[in-house]
């Protein structure tokens, strides 16, 4: 008699065909940190989605530039990198 053994990535399905939905606190978190992100494509932007603004940095040679923001409420630091902007 064979045994067979099945991985746990087999036995799940790896597509969603129906909407898989997130709770609400992992929404509000998603937002919160969007924000951020928006933040980093602003050229001056002295309080990063309403926080204290730690750094402020940028290269141009690498075309780097983002911030560090501290949030006193939530007591973590955020770092926060834009994409490369190609100006036109």
């Amino acid at each position: 008699m064979a045994s067979s053994t099945s991985s746990p990535t087999s036995a799940m399905s790896l597509e969603c065909d129906a909407p898989c939905p997130v709770s609400e606190a992992i929404f509000n978190d998603l937002v919160h940190y969007f924000k951020y992100a928006c933040s980093a494509y602003i050229p001056v932007c002295p309080r990063p989605n309403g926080q204290n603004l730690v750094l402020e940095f940028g290269n141009f040679i690498t075309d780097i530039q983002g911030f560090i923001a501290r949030d006193d409420e939530r007591k973590e630091f955020v770092v926060a990198l834009r994409g490369r902007w190609v100006g036109g």
